[in-house]
């Protein structure tokens, strides 16, 4: 089911909070890594997090892992990238 267009949003990847012993989000990356055409984007603002979600669920090319900020995200008024279809730029 390679490039199967699925949106994964990742909670919880992060060593900071880490509160439990069994269910630690730190390998996220290494675990999805192995999936092919995996596009992992990790937001830093709310109105980047939206847009990256807007853009996965629009998409059809490739499956795509949104990293979720433990702390939250912050809001901005810059401008906002929209298309993230531009690979290994």
């Amino acid at each position: 089911v390679n490039n199967s267009p699925a949106t994964l949003l990742v909670n919880g990847a992060s060593i900071n909070g880490m509160r439990d012993v069994t269910h630690l989000g730190i390998y996220d990356i290494a675990m999805l890594s192995n999936i092919p055409n995996l596009v992992y984007l990790a937001p830093v603002t709310c109105e980047e997090y939206f847009a990256m979600l807007d853009w996965s669920l629009e998409q059809t090319e490739y499956p795509v892992a949104i990293r979720i900020p433990m702390n939250g995200v912050v809001h901005t008024d810059e401008v906002v990238e929209k298309d993230y279809s531009k690979l290994n730029k």
